[in-house]
């Protein structure tokens, strides 16, 4: 399922390489980011990712950290970046995504 709006951590795409990273900053140690899949839609590709918060037991410094989480989709494909943003403990399912990156493509020279 996704929604209309993201509002977790900001997201960027990483095209130095061959294929996409999708790169998140989290503000602070302790989060968890999860490559949940990848599929084929129409004209682009769909990576989907869950991101979860630290666990609120533990004290964690306030610096950003960037999670780098490396896909399969090669960059000169057009790719959509859903993302969701979870409990550390909560179950993954029924949450919805939102669309929180996009790529037309990057040709290489």
């Amino acid at each position: 399922m996704v929604k209309d709006t993201y509002l977790g951590p900001p997201v960027a795409l990483d095209t130095s390489a061959q294929a996409y990273v999708v790169v998140a900053k989290s503000p602070s140690p302790g989060w968890v980011a999860t490559l949940d899949r990848v599929a084929d839609q129409y004209k682009h590709k769909a990576i989907f990712v869950s991101l979860r918060r630290p666990n609120p037991t533990f004290y964690y410094p306030q610096v950003q950290v960037e999670q780098r989480i490396g896909t399969s989709v090669l960059t000169p494909e057009a790719v959509k970046v859903y993302m969701r943003v979870l409990a550390f403990d909560e179950s993954a399912g029924g949450q919805s995504y939102a669309l929180a990156a996009e790529s037309k493509g990057v040709q290489k020279p």
